[in-house]
């Protein structure tokens, strides 16, 4: 391999590194949106980390495949006890897509530091 090859070959690696955590981010980013603007943060707090009452699940740091399986069986009616009615309705405005982009920003969020995460632990 030539120097202008090895030093084209390196540029092109260092650029796809870089590239790799903005990607990341700008799902970031996107989740944090949708999870704002559907109102999810009306009932479940600010990063899903202190909802409004014990009856609402924290959802910051919750596995993501666990996330989107319980929000895709809310969305198709398969999932109806506690709260899940309610949700069914607001899920009817939310695509899979976007489901999957606002679990991942929970999964990604660390555990709730907030009082009912761990009462819920302890029960």
């Amino acid at each position: 391999m030539h120097d202008g090859e090895g030093m084209r070959a390196f540029t092109v690696m260092l650029l796809l590194s870089l590239a790799a955590p903005s990607l990341s981010v700008a799902e970031t980013l996107s989740g944090a949106r949708l999870f704002a603007a559907k109102g999810c943060h009306i009932c479940h707090g600010l990063e899903g980390r202190t909802p409004l009452s014990e009856n609402y699940p924290v959802l910051a740091g919750q596995n993501v495949p666990y996330l989107i399986q319980q929000l895709a069986d809310i969305k198709r009616g398969s999932r109806s006890n506690g709260l899940s009615p309610t949700m069914r309705t607001i899920m009817e405005f939310v695509s899979d897509q976007e489901i999957e982009r606002i679990a991942r920003y929970l999964g990604g969020l660390p555990w709730g530091d907030h009082p009912l995460s761990h009462r819920r632990l302890e029960q």
